[in-house]
């Protein structure tokens, strides 16, 4: 039997007589018996405890509401109060709402886990809108509260593993390649100065390859 995918190891109290095994592939624990030996028409129950860890924490409920309390209050004076405080009014209704649904024992073990999935889910749209409060009041002029600054947490998008040996390999390969142009294009230059330097010697001596053309010319006439 697989167990609600919040519960770790540390959350069972008691298997009841069952082992306990994760589930690679659905990231999941659950609880088994193997070799269980039961006569004809026999039933046998087994009782599996575990902490009740489907409830939001009252500090974190708390946390929330001073947050929200502290950006209302250096709203006040600004064109942003009044819309901040309508919003402000739904967050704690939003929240006394959460702390007293799980408080309620008379629903069953299934709609107590959901409910607690459901306010997970408020708790995360609660978080969106003390961002946005927090970026009315930095729009506003008014410097955000050191308590806030700590408290709220931006993540940022790293790049992958992939992502940076493909940047690593495209500027080796641009290196690569301006290298080559570069060696290229200083061989040129290089045969265009020789040829250069060669026809500008035969221009400024040109007396001297004449002279060797006719010593040439005599050397055969008198082989003659």
């Amino acid at each position: 039997t697989y167990l609600p995918k919040e519960i770790k190891p540390k959350d069972v109290l008691d298997t009841g007589g069952l082992d306990l095994r994760y589930d690679i592939d659905q990231s999941i624990y659950y609880v088994y018996k193997d070799e269980l030996e039961l006569a004809p028409n026999e039933l046998k129950a087994f009782h599996v405890e575990v902490e009740d860890i489907w409830i939001v924490p009252i500090g974190m409920l708390e946390d929330l509401r001073r947050q929200v309390d502290s950006v209302l209050e250096r709203l006040k004076g600004t064109d942003y109060y009044q819309t901040a405080r309508e919003t402000a009014g739904i967050v704690y209704s939003t929240l006394d709402e959460i702390r007293i649904s799980q408080l309620d024992e008379m629903v069953s073990k299934e709609k107590h886990i959901g409910i607690y999935r459901d306010n997970l889910k408020k708790i995360d749209r609660i978080k969106e809108i003390i961002a946005r409060l927090e970026k009315a009041l930095a729009t506003a002029g008014g410097p955000l509260a050191p308590s806030i600054l700590t408290k709220t947490k931006i993540k940022s998008t790293e790049p992958s593993k992939s992502m940076t040996w493909m940047v690593i390999f495209s500027i080796i390969i641009f290196i690569g390649l301006l290298a080559g142009t570069l060696f290229f294009t200083w061989l040129h230059q290089s045969h265009l100065t020789k040829d250069g330097l060669l026809s500008s010697k035969k221009n400024a001596f040109p007396e001297g390859g004449k002279k060797k053309e006719e010593d040439s010319q005599d050397n055969q006439k008198g082989t003659t």
